[in-house]
């Protein structure tokens, strides 16, 4: 099964590859004749695309190639689930499981297929695409024969919905509603076909089939409460019909070209485009496989062989506008082009240098003209690329194109939906077959940029979109409105279906009153001094168990030694914890420990020994400054077992700061946390210890590079869990060694470590870490994941999704002030042009009144990326980082500020210097099986963006939590070959590649 990328544990994730131990599941070929539909017409070929319902009844083929396996489903499902914007609730109980026991069975047996067979269900969301927008809707001013009503505007859809790939069916309108109103069956003297789209209906009768399939899904849980099937919105429905249309891409995929001085090498489009001269241009070209030489010329040659756009070559040009090329920078420059003229596609040298390309899976070169086109295939509607009046053929430069013969004779009816190409996100029909009606009243469009237009609130007319079968090809234009009586009944118009929220999700989270926020509860006195442990980031490592079970160790070895003046405590601060992301956790950190730090002050603890694990190092790091802060001549030691430094590294600078002593213990490599790379830095202010090497299941995780080879070298990687199990033994004395040499607990001021400790051992040794046993021999990992500039917010232009009611909400330009009502909250969708999974931004509570208790929560989309609580905080400017869960660029998305206040003291917060950026992965990957064998084992391929270190997992059973970390992948080429040293006996193992961030 191929992979996809999803965010999972704070770190981006391949999934899934799945194999047994000697075969990847295989899909069978069956050859099964397939009925002919005798009214498709013939099909031109205009764009790339797959088959559609209507293509796959009508070809001889075989059906196994209509198909679809169960594993090519499943990605398309684990996209969506993982995207965190779908509910896995969308789907039946036993869907998920039932796809993964298929492997890459086919959906259906094999067997013979009629048309009948291929009937479509109602509401299948396999038939359905999962889209999120914000485009430019309307026709621009240069588009002939466009209508006034087409002024163009920008709508912005801040939720994600469900559109349907085919209009709904006569088959799905019968199984809904019982009856088939379409004038194309039988009765009239047309040929019975399922697969014909409904049409005939008002737009009562279409509302109508939406409102009673909402209430059947919801009565048998294939949707979940809130979500509702309806028609789409006009926005909805223009945007999911241009499927970015502005972009023309050309499948390049394997193509290589290799030239040498003075030689040209052609690549020549699906169909010669024609070029408007008016249109801007912007070649991109996505390669994830080799280099353009310098000097190598991709162009748009017209017949005199002139590169009018291209990369430079060193000549004097005049230069505007980046390309996006696959190495090194470039621009691209406009030339005197002529309308009408005719261009290819063009490979070539220039300045005597060898131009080269290697085009592989996944690439394309893209041509941005600029302006939306007509159809989302182009500014061209000829006969045979849909279905309409082709006596009426349409151009966008000329208008209206007379034909008295078409070479595709006009069908004058319908025929099965799917019978021409897709479009770029998978819908069919979209231009022509029959009109559809959308939910929006027909009025005027709106000026400037709106959020979630849902058109005018009343009227006498409904807009329909999209053309029909009887129409003129200008009135399948994307833009093309129409408004007309709701309550007529046309053969000329049926429709299509959405499901969506019936409120955005974003919305709903962030109109709920959040509860006060509280944190672990402190210990009580009952001795003079405190040892105290904790544990970090509980999300993906929710087994905690470990506290107790070291509490008891302490206060066993304390007593054995006649030492009685020390109380063990466990502290536990969940569900802080457990946040989306190990920086959220480290916010939520800072919080408990000014709590905790204040409880061990007011209570009067003389000395305090503070324990933390990862995250947990933030809660004692607070804590020891809120009590040396307020009383300093309180004794404080801090240990810290591999403890987390933030991704800004924050940490190495600041643990240990203000305690009386620090020590430190870790792993060097921590392979299998997915923030390991942020837990292998030694401490400014703590004696760091490397106890790498001291881990009984140490085990050499392979190294698999993609310089060349398999397993060029060894990873020693320790657990994450190791340096409290380190610690544990120190205190039992169980499976201790010399090699452990004293560290650990006896160095503890409750063991009697003190005052030796702090003098032996001084802290900041960054450069010279004490390393205990002998350091197996290890490779260097590529390291630090740094993160991009990002883009600054501006709060006054950013577009606003909504904002309450009450509260007072006041922005200029970078600065956002809050002031509570009940509450105040305000929802911008920020520009994020570039891949972003960052936000950091600067907040400072600024109440008055004595007693404020305001909470801050920050939201991206639906989800609570952290909170800042002013009775923790106080006032004064600090700087916040979150990540949320999928990086993405140029994609919708609601980001939202609420602050709420727990008392009746009004409370007041300022934001601002808020950046969107981005750390770690950029670009999605993937895993994919070769037919290589290492010693009988699959040899696997990772294809992702160079750069990165990738853990690689392995798991037996694909719904279980427990992934063990088997190799890293080091990805310096952009592809990495490997295989299972470990997998022995496994009759099947699901893999994924890891990621951080």
């Amino acid at each position: 099964m191929k992979g996809k990328t999803l965010k999972l544990t704070g770190g981006l994730v391949a999934l899934i590859a799945s194999a047994s131990i000697s075969y990847v599941f295989a899909q069978t070929a069956t050859s099964v004749s397939m009925k002919s539909n005798p009214t498709l017409p013939p099909y031109i070929p205009v764009a790339t695309g797959k088959p559609g319902l209507g293509r796959m009844i009508a070809q001889q083929a075989d059906a196994l190639t209509a198909i679809p396996s169960a594993s090519q489903v499943l990605d398309d499902i684990m996209d969506e689930v993982n995207s965190g914007k779908v509910p896995i609730e969308i789907y039946p109980t036993g869907y998920i499981s039932n796809l993964v026991a298929m492997g890459d069975q086919p959906i259906r047996s094999a067997m013979t297929l009629s048309v009948s067979d291929y009937a479509l269900k109602p509401g299948d969301k396999a038939n359905m695409k999962w889209l999120d927008a914000t485009f430019t809707m309307g026709s621009p001013t240069s588009e002939a024969e466009r209508d006034s009503d087409e002024t163009q505007y920008t709508p912005i859809i801040s939720y994600g919905f469900y559109i349907g790939n085919y209009e709904v069916t006569q088959n799905e309108y019968r199984q809904v509603m019982g009856s088939n109103p379409s004038w194309f069956q039988s009765a009239n003297g047309y040929t019975d076909d399922p697969n014909r789209p409904i049409e005939n209906v008002t737009y009562a009768q279409a509302a109508a089939y939406c409102s009673a399939l909402t209430l059947a899904s919801l009565a048998n849980g294939s949707i979940p409460s809130g979500w509702v099937y309806r028609l789409p919105t006009e926005a909805e429905w223009e945007y999911s019909c241009r499927a970015g249309s502005k972009a023309n891409i050309f499948d390049l995929e394997g193509a290589q070209v290799n030239q040498s001085p003075g030689s040209d090498f052609e690549f020549t489009a699906p169909a010669l485009m024609t070029w408007n001269n008016t249109w801007y241009y912007d070649v991109r070209v996505h390669n994830t496989s080799d280099n353009v030489n310098s000097g190598g010329n991709l162009a748009i040659w017209s017949a005199g062989g002139f590169p009018y756009i291209g990369i430079d070559n060193g000549a004097n040009h005049s230069m505007s506008h980046p390309i996006e090329t696959w190495s090194g920078s470039g621009t691209i420059y406009n030339g005197g082009t002529a309308a009408g003229t005719d261009y290819l596609l063009v490979v070539g040298s220039a300045g005597g240098q060898n131009g080269n390309i290697t085009m592989g899976d996944g690439d394309y070169l893209r041509i941005n003209t600029g302006d939306p086109g007509s159809f989302s295939f182009g500014n061209t509607i000829r006969g045979g690329m849909a279905n309409f009046d082709d006596h009426y053929e349409y151009d966008a430069g000329i208008g209206t194109i007379n034909v008295t013969t078409p070479i595709i004779p006009a069908l004058d009816i319908t025929v099965a939906v799917g019978s021409y190409n897709e479009n770029g996100f998978g819908l069919y029909d979209m231009h022509g077959n029959v009109s559809e009606w959308c939910q929006d009243w027909y009025g005027a469009y709106p000026n400037g940029t709106v959020v979630d237009p849902q058109g005018p609130t009343s009227g006498s007319l409904r807009v329909v979109r999209g053309g029909s079968w009887a129409d003129h090809g200008v009135s399948l234009r994307s833009a093309a409105r129409l408004g007309v009586n709701p309550g007529t009944a046309s053969s000329h118009v049926g429709f299509r279906i959405v499901l969506a929220p019936s409120t955005p999700e974003w919305k709903i989270a962030v109109a709920t009153q959040p509860s006060i926020k509280t944190y672990g509860v402190p210990p009580t006195k009952t001795k003079d001094g405190l040892v105290l442990i904790t544990h970090g980031w509980t999300k993906y490592f929710p087994d905690q168990s470990w506290i107790d079970t070291m509490s008891s160790s302490i206060s066993t070895s304390l007593a054995n030694a006649g030492i009685n003046d020390w109380q063990v405590y466990g502290y536990y601060w969940e569900p802080n914890s457990s946040t989306a992301s190990a920086d959220g956790a480290l916010i939520n950190a800072a919080q408990e420990g000014i709590s905790l730090g204040n409880s061990i002050v007011n209570q009067g603890w003389t000395k305090v020994h503070l324990i933390a694990h990862s995250a947990g190092a933030e809660v004692i790091e607070v804590a020891t400054e809120v009590i040396k802060g307020r009383a300093p001549s309180t004794i404080v030691q801090c240990t810290f077992l591999d403890p987390y430094v933030g991704t800004d590294y924050a940490g190495r600078t600041t643990y240990g700061n203000g305690a009386d002593w620090s020590d430190r213990y870790a792993s060097s490599h921590d392979i299998d946390a997915l923030e390991g790379i942020f837990t292998d830095v030694p401490l400014y202010s703590s004696y760091n210890v490397d106890i790498t090497a001291l881990d009984p299941s140490l085990g050499n995780s392979g190294l698999f590079t993609g310089l060349s080879g398999y397993a060029v070298c060894s990873v020693a990687g320790a657990s994450h869990g190791w340096a409290h199990d380190f610690y544990e033994n120190t205190i039992t004395g169980n499976n201790v060694t010399s090699d452990y040499a004293g560290f650990g607990f006896p160095l503890s001021i409750e063991a009697g470590g003190w005052p030796n400790a702090p003098t032996t051992y001084p802290v900041g040794n960054v450069n010279s870490v004490k390393v205990l046993g002998t350091q197996p021999q290890s490779c260097s990992l590529l390291g630090a994941i740094a993160a991009t500039a990002g883009i600054s917010i501006d709060f006054t232009a950013s577009p606003k999704a909504a904002q309450s009611t009450s509260g007072t909400i006041t922005t200029s330009g970078g600065t956002l002030t809050l002031i509570t009502g009940s509450p105040a909250w305000l929802s911008i969708i920020p520009t994020n042009t570039d891949p972003a999974n960052l936000l950091s931004f600067d907040a400072n509570f600024t109440s008055t009144g004595t007693g404020a208790a305001g909470l801050l929560s920050v939201l991206w989309d639906s989800s609570t990326i952290g909170t800042l609580d002013e009775r923790a905080i106080g006032q004064g400017v600090a700087h916040y980082t979150l990540h949320f869960p999928v990086t993405e660029a140029n994609s919708t998305h609601v980001l939202s500020f609420r602050l709420d206040p727990f008392t009746n003291v009004q409370s007041t917060i300022v934001i601002t210097n808020a950046v969107l950026s981005q750390q770690g992965v950029t670009q999605p990957f993937s895993l994919s099986a070769t037919t290589n064998r290492i010693n009988g084992a699959i040899v696997w391929q990772l294809t992702g963006q160079a750069g990165f270190d990738y853990g690689l997992q392995a798991s037996t059973n694909l719904v279980s939590t427990n992934w063990t970390q088997i190799a890293v992948l080091e990805n310096t080429n952009g592809m990495v070959s490997f295989y299972d040293q470990t997998s022995t006996n496994y009759p099947t193992r699901f893999y994924r590649a890891v990621a951080p961030y």
